[in-house]
């Protein structure tokens, strides 16, 4: 990056990058305005990146953007992960008017199934109320089938967890991954973590315990004795 911007001081800047990006005269690079700046990273979210009601006409602008800066890399022969990298955050999905329409035109399922090539990542959250409405399964199967990965916190609705294990049983039978939940979730904004990209030991108590049961037939403990399920500490060996 401060090869970039050294080159980007001294060059001349021509007009056909994208919106928020400055394109190196010479075509070796594309640099975004502000990098001169100190402070490259504010964590508050501009109020301008905010929808409270995103349209699927307001997500393409931003995808057809996006893919315009991703063309314009790869124009001159650079990595696509020089663009701004993009997370989404869409929150409360219930009812979203994204998911409406063919699944061969809708844009969030875009998003969803491609989002790398729009070097973006997504974080998608919803919720039930109760046994009225079953948050999981509001988002299309399409959609929650290709996340990465799922953190499930405490939930009441029997009916939405058997959803969930339906399709992450994570190898167990449903008694076992019952009390794998339970032992995660035991606790105040404690949640189960599932990595659907790895085979071993892809469930984790918040991202700090990976949680397995033991092998042998003798009653679940964990590794201080005192519980159903066996966990470790990622960081130690």
């Amino acid at each position: 990056m401060k090869e970039l911007e050294d080159r980007h001081k001294k060059s001349k800047v021509v007009e056909d990058a994208p919106k928020g990006y400055d394109q190196l005269a010479d075509g070796t690079g594309i640099i975004h305005k502000g990098t001169e700046e100190k402070e490259l990273f504010d964590p508050k979210i501009p109020e301008d990146c905010i929808f409270r009601k995103i349209t699927g006409e307001q997500l393409r602008e931003i995808m057809d953007e996006q893919d315009k800066m991703v063309k314009l890399l790869k124009k001159h022969g650079a990595s696509k992960y020089l663009a701004n990298r993009i997370l989404f955050l869409f929150d409360d999905m219930v009812g979203s008017n994204l998911f409406s329409g063919s699944k061969k035109n809708n844009v969030f399922l875009e998003l969803t199934v491609r989002h790398r090539h729009f070097v973006s990542s997504l974080i998608v959250c919803t919720q039930g109320k109760f046994d009225i409405t079953i948050g999981y399964k509001e988002v299309p199967k399409t959609n929650r089938t290709a996340y990465r990965a799922l953190s499930i916190f405490k939930i009441d609705n029997f009916k939405e967890l058997e959803c969930i294990y339906e399709e992450n049983p994570l190898g167990l039978n449903r008694d076992n991954w019952q009390v794998l939940y339970e032992h995660a979730t035991e606790t105040l904004h404690d949640f189960l973590f599932i990595n659907r990209r790895i085979e071993d030991f892809p469930a984790m108590k918040n991202m700090d315990q990976v949680l397995f049961f033991k092998p042998d037939k003798e009653a679940y403990k964990d590794a201080a004795g005192s519980g159903p399920v066996a966990n470790h500490d990622k960081n130690k060996k």
